[in-house]
């Protein structure tokens, strides 16, 4: 079976201002509307203006529940956090 998966903010309005950014008041309602889709991972997004309220580090748990509820996965890391803090930097 082929799975199709979406990068993380598509399903939800996006952050004001910005064009990719981690969804950091709504990222959690992703996940119910993916199952309805139907889609089967999420690419998130880890970047410097969400990295305070993303659960990647700060409630993983949370994250964890969300997954498996849903069972929609997590496959794949964008890392925009380079984006505006390059290696060596």
């Amino acid at each position: 079976m082929t799975k199709l998966g979406i990068m993380q903010g598509r399903l939800v309005p996006p952050e004001p201002g910005r064009f990719q950014a981690f969804p950091r008041n709504r990222w959690a309602e992703e996940f119910p509307l993916a199952a309805q889709v139907p889609l089967s991972y999420i690419e998130w997004i880890y970047d410097l203006y969400g990295e305070e309220v993303n659960p990647l580090m700060t409630d993983s748990n949370r994250l964890q529940s969300l997954v498996a509820d849903s069972g929609i996965a997590i496959r794949s890391l964008c890392a925009d956090h380079f984006v505006d803090l390059p290696f060596g930097c």
